[in-house]
């Protein structure tokens, strides 16, 4: 996989507990919880954004 693959985004959930979820099912870490806003904001894969959006109802603020 190259790195131009991966992309520095906010991904903005519905809940803490959706937050939760899905950092222990990512085998990313390189990311920030910003539990404020109920973001993540990192460097993810789009098959981690694809997981976010479809199993946790996530959805992407904007790019970083």
């Amino acid at each position: 996989m190259s790195h131009a693959s991966i992309k520095e985004v906010i991904i903005v959930f519905n809940s803490l507990e959706a937050i939760s979820k899905f950092k222990h099912e990512c085998a990313c870490n390189d990311f920030y919880v910003d539990r404020d806003s109920l973001t993540l904001v990192g460097f993810f894969k789009p098959e981690h954004i694809q997981l976010a959006a479809d199993e946790f109802g996530a959805r992407l603020k904007n790019e970083v």
